[in-house]
């Protein structure tokens, strides 16, 4: 009996998110990239990707999306989240990115 080659196909999420011909300034944040108006279609929702394709989609998908909304809004209601204010002057956090799985 002769066993066949398992021929797998492997997508790479992370170029396809940073596709500069898809997304320019992929690295900038920009959440009005997703809303059209004065001429200019909407960029294509990362959800399409990031959660893969087809049969291999998530199947935690819409409880991702749930669980996230639903602490964002539990934050949002109890914390007052501004800039620290010291002597009259408010000032405005450093913020730099680090490498890394999350960041």
């Amino acid at each position: 009996m002769q066993v066949q080659p398992v021929q797998i196909l492997l997508h790479s999420s992370r170029h396809m998110l940073n596709d500069p011909r898809t997304y320019p300034n992929p690295s900038e944040f920009n959440p009005d990239r997703y809303i059209g108006g004065e001429g200019r279609e909407p960029q294509q929702d990362p959800r399409a990707i990031s959660f893969g394709f087809g049969r291999r989609i998530c199947p935690g998908l819409n409880l991702a999306d749930a669980s996230i909304f639903i602490s964002c809004a539990m934050s949002l209601a109890v914390f007052d989240i501004s800039k620290t204010v010291e002597n009259g002057v408010e000032i405005t956090p450093v913020v730099d990115n680090t490498p890394g799985t999350i960041r």
